[in-house]
């Protein structure tokens, strides 16, 4: 009995001590996600250099990126797939993440001497990014359950989600129909990044099962 219960608290230490890398890991694909989304943004304008401003939206680009994939991959972690509660941390992670991006991005502006470079977030475009993640994440978690999961359905879950809600991010701010530009920035912030978010959450997901199939020392 004593050897079984020794064996079982042995488990959830490892199991413990694993979660740190593998969120780490998950962690720097996030940050990286959030760079090649500026980089992105940054090629499909005319005139991309002509002040500090990428500075700033990087930082939130990078913010959002972080808080969001992250936010997720926590609830896959912690819950082992479980659709409903990875559901829940897309729920309430996004509009956080959300949220904290554009003051991240307002607070760099403001020391850049920028001004005021950020539109302040609707309650709306808030609400949709949180049922939006809630969707995303439930799906990632399902299709995690397959076997084999591979990278195709992850970035399908993604550009599917994409079309979606960012069709009603379209409707919400009409900027984002403004020019050819304002379209293509929409499809990188819409459909590019969420099919970013499901690759980094796969990748992060292959990371970790590798880990638990190493023998621990």
């Amino acid at each position: 009995m004593k050897a079984s219960q020794a064996q079982g608290t042995k488990s959830i230490e490892t199991g413990r001590a694993r979660t740190g890398p593998s969120m780490w890991h998950f962690a720097w694909w996030s940050i990286l996600l959030g760079l090649v989304m500026e980089a992105l943004l940054l090629a499909v304008r005319a005139n991309p250099f002509s002040s500090l401003q990428p500075v700033a939206e990087a930082s939130g680009k990078v913010t959002w990126a972080l808080m969001v994939c992250l936010g997720v991959a926590l609830g896959k972690v912690l819950s082992s797939d479980k659709p409903l509660w990875v559901g829940f941390s897309g729920l309430t992670s996004a509009p956080v993440a959300f949220t904290a991006a554009q003051g991240v991005q307002k607070a760099v502006g403001q020391l850049l001497s920028l001004g005021g470079a950020v539109a302040a977030a609707t309650v709306a475009v808030a609400a949709v990014r949180g049922v939006e993640y809630m969707c995303l994440g439930t799906a990632l978690a399902v299709i995690a359950r397959r076997s084999p999961a591979g990278p195709r359905l992850h970035l399908l879950a993604g550009l599917l989600t994409g079309l979606v809600f960012g069709g009603l991010i379209m409707l919400l701010t009409p900027a984002t129909r403004a020019s050819t530009a304002a379209v293509l920035s929409w499809g990188v912030n819409e459909l590019v990044f969420p099919m970013g978010c499901a690759f980094v959450l796969y990748v992060g997901a292959a990371y970790s099962q590798r880990s638990q199939a190493a023998p621990a020392k």
